[in-house]
């Protein structure tokens, strides 16, 4: 390894893919340069732009149907301090532009050695999609399939921390809290052959949607919040004793048609939780 300049040491890439499926359609392809490298403080970073043609998705309906989807122009950043520094950290963001919509992803690290025997670690994420016509349900009629413009917002993070009393007797926390919406709104539909093979649905065979509301509502409130307590004691060279508590607290919200999906921490704070205790014991026998 070379230094130069910051830089202990750096990659730069141009890639392509493409990806088709045994019917030989398109169902992913990409154009994509990227930079990477590591800095004489031992920080590093990743940075890429790319493009994504049009291409079909075949899993969005659920039965073969295969989607377009818009092609996209897309930025990713990650940064990670020296992992081992006392206090460590790390971010990545993906955005994503489409001709009708908005993608962004993002996560994060976030690590701390408060003492040597202790140390905590949260790791946050992000997802936010607007604007891309998603698979909401079947319409009225045979071989319907109705789509929408899907706002769908997921966040979530994680919690650790691990205290070591002895190399054979340690205690750790992990807390993980999740939640996420989605909304369907102008809705349109393709009209399918129900007779025929399934169809490939191009963006512009989609026309507005005028029927009745949807018999199940598309829009969507997920959650969940758990919790767990792990004491782990290796009593003997191969013997563990651990002691386990759980908690969880996962909603189930069903949204009645015409209803309106929000984000928010509510569904979670009102689900029921279950709790549980256990114990486990192994035990390293040579005869």
């Amino acid at each position: 390894m070379k230094k130069w300049w910051t830089f202990l040491e750096t990659h730069a890439r141009f890639e392509y893919f493409g990806r088709t499926n045994t019917d030989g359609l398109l169902i992913g392809s990409g154009y994509q340069f990227n930079v990477s490298g590591t800095f004489t403080n031992f920080w590093q970073f990743f940075t890429e732009a790319h493009w994504r043609p049009t291409y079909f998705d075949d899993r969005e309906v659920g039965d073969g149907t295969a989607l377009q989807r818009a092609g996209l122009f897309g930025y990713e950043l990650e940064v990670a301090s020296n992992p081992a520094k006392r206090v460590s950290f790390g971010v990545q963001t993906q955005s994503q532009f489409t001709s009708n919509g908005f993608i962004f992803n993002g996560t994060g690290q976030f690590l701390l050695r408060a003492l040597p025997q202790l140390d905590f670690e949260i790791l946050p994420m992000v997802v936010y999609t607007s604007g891309e016509p998603r698979y909401a349900g079947l319409g009225i009629g045979p071989g319907q399939y109705v789509f929408g413009r899907l706002e769908a917002t997921s966040f979530g993070t994680v919690l650790r921390a691990t205290y070591t009393f002895t190399p054979r007797l340690t205690l750790q926390t992990y807390g993980q809290l999740f939640l996420s919406s989605g909304h369907y709104s102008d809705l349109s539909f393709f009209q399918g052959d129900p007779s025929g093979p399934r169809p490939v649905v191009h963006l512009d065979d989609l026309r507005p949607y005028a029927g009745p509301p949807l018999s199940t509502n598309p829009d969507f409130i997920q959650g969940a919040l758990n919790a767990n307590v792990v004491l782990r004691w290796e009593y003997a060279l191969g013997s563990t004793l651990f002691l386990v508590y759980t908690r969880s607290q996962v909603p189930a919200v069903t949204l009645m048609p015409g209803d309106v999906a929000t984000f928010g921490f509510t569904p979670v704070s009102r689900a029921p939780a279950a709790d549980v205790v256990l114990l486990k014991l192994t035990y390293f026998w040579t005869g």
